[in-house]
């Protein structure tokens, strides 16, 4: 893949950008071991040949030399010895009703928090789209979408593609195996299940993690207290409304019901999500839980069109009124998980690296239903994939807008080597912003009329907008170029680890090696 040349940036050299960072847990000093050491930022070292033992014989002083340490094992790892105390236990904090278990991370693998701010203080103006006054309309499958957009230098965006082509060509060796192997053990919180008590995947833990980092649960918690729902001492009397978009088969909404139980609060909620028959693909299906479809406390909205595809105008209408009738102020919490396996064309194609356009119809489905569902003071929570494109950048600004507090959070158990982490928004300005009726008419425009299978709208909003936000512009950069940066590193360690392996014979089709779903 050629590199572009970097186009000139936008964003002035000393200007300050406000990012807020948070790093989950709290590091310790570990002596390094063959499996546990740093991985040195910036630093290229050369990896000798493994050493022949015939060779070794016949030079003494060579066999007595150590050889170089390749990056991928010197990279540190942090936790909690066995039997120690939590890092909260450790600062004395109260333990949540939903505590992280200790899990050894290695040094790139955390949680990392950008808040993403507007600097327009004044209601935002423009010509509402119209059939005469669309966006404009791009294809999907279109590399500049992704590599010439506002808030990324190209270069940074080929490093990444770079390190994912690798990847692609591991797969299509059909050696997958050895990758999933290898990730297990360099990254150890990227393996799949629970690390928490009473959730059953990683899904749950991702999201217990966002909450953790904002505190949205305490915030959510006095949300509640401040309707009138309950007094202290009275917290089984509260009710937290929530709803869960394109969730199934429904972690989300385990999680939160869990944490209700554990603080006598009564959670209800609603969910919709696509329903496909198990036949056509275990992976895909999106049924909910039926303990969930059990329980009076949660119901599985499906629309008219009885399917829960949220492509779908009237279904998200149905969705909403559903919300309404629950209290009629809307909803706490609302949440979205959507997403969909995204891996080669008719022709073998990689198309991974489109993940993010693919799934801007999904997302905007999300948002444009979540704020029309939230409830003055909520909070919301939506899955991304990258963030390179204008389309997702103005979905993002539409947050920072509808929003108090606009955020990226990418959660330490979202695999540091994929593209996915989380919008997430706090405290919604409600039905009374001036900017709401502008905003979600644009998206409700763009979400009924601008797509197709092959095309999209290029912004949910006119570009010029978040041209001139310069505190957007800004906050949204940085935060797209630590996460690409850190995931180039990883992916590059990762894949320096495979080939080696490979190179030695551990990972053919017959040992444990074939597997050619790409899966970061």
């Amino acid at each position: 893949m050629e590199a572009a040349s970097s186009s000139s940036s936008p964003i002035a050299e000393g200007e300050e950008m406000k990012v807020t960072l948070v790093e989950s847990g709290k590091e310790e000093e570990v002596v390094p071991t063959k499996e546990s050491v740093v991985a040195e930022e910036g630093k290229e070292k050369e990896v000798a040949p493994p050493v022949e033992e015939s060779a070794s014989s016949s030079c003494p002083e060579a066999a007595n030399q150590e050889a170089p340490t390749p990056p991928w094992e010197r990279l540190k790892r942090k936790g909690t010895p066995e039997g120690a105390p939590s890092p909260r236990q450790q600062q004395e904090q109260p333990v949540s009703a939903h505590p992280v278990a200790p899990c050894p991370a290695s040094e790139l693998e955390r949680t990392d928090v950008f808040e993403i701010t507007s600097g327009v203080s004044t209601n935002l103006t423009f010509h509402p789209w119209t059939a005469d006054n669309k966006p404009k309309i791009v294809p999907t499958h279109e590399p500049a979408r992704m590599r010439e957009g506002l808030f990324c230098e190209p270069t940074v965006v080929d490093e990444l593609w770079q390190q994912k082509t690798r990847m692609d060509q591991l797969f299509d060796r059909r050696l997958g195996r050895v990758y999933h192997r290898v990730r297990g053990r360099i990254f150890p919180t990227t393996i799949s299940g629970s690390a928490n008590v009473g959730i059953s995947n990683r899904a749950g833990d991702k999201l217990w993690e966002v909450l953790d980092a904002l505190d949205v649960w305490p915030s959510l918690l006095r949300l509640v207290r401040s309707e009138g729902g309950g007094q202290d001492g009275e917290e089984a009397e509260m009710k937290i409304r929530y709803v869960d978009v394109c969730g199934g088969p429904g972690a989300f909404s385990e999680l939160v019901k869990n944490l209700g139980e554990r603080e006598n609060v009564k959670t209800i909620g609603k969910g919709m999500s696509l329903k496909i028959e198990a036949a056509q693909s275990k992976e895909a299906s999106c049924i909910w839980y039926q303990h969930l479809l059990d329980s009076e406390d949660f119901d599985a909205v499906w629309g008219p069109d009885g399917d829960g595809n949220v492509y779908s105008p009237s279904n998200l209408a149905a969705l909403e009124g559903s919300v309404m009738k629950m209290d009629g102020r809307g909803a706490h919490l609302v949440m979205g998980d959507g997403g969909f396996e995204v891996s080669t064309d008719k022709d073998g194609n990689h198309l991974e690296n489109y993940q993010e356009v693919y799934s801007a119809r999904i997302i905007l489905s999300e948002v444009l239903t979540m704020v029309r569902s939230c409830c003055k003071g909520g909070f919301l929570v939506c899955k991304l994939f990258d963030t390179f494109s204008t389309i997702t950048a103005s979905i993002i600004y539409v947050t920072t807008r509808l929003f108090e507090k606009c955020y990226i959070v990418k959660p330490q158990r979202s695999r540091v080597v994929n593209s996915e982490r989380y919008l997430v928004g706090v405290g919604f300005k409600g039905r009374e912003n001036p900017d709401y009726d502008l905003l979600t008419a644009a998206m409700e425009f763009c979400h009924s009329s601008c797509f197709t299978d092959t095309e999209g709208p290029e912004s949910v909003v006119p570009l010029h907008l978040m041209e001139e936000d310069r505190r957007f512009h800004i906050s949204l950069a940085q935060s797209i170029r630590e996460l690409a940066l850190r995931q180039t590193q990883a992916l590059e360690i990762l894949m320096n680890a495979v080939d080696e392996e490979v190179a030695r014979g551990k990972g053919g089709m017959w040992k444990g090696g074939k597997g050619n779903l790409r899966v970061a």
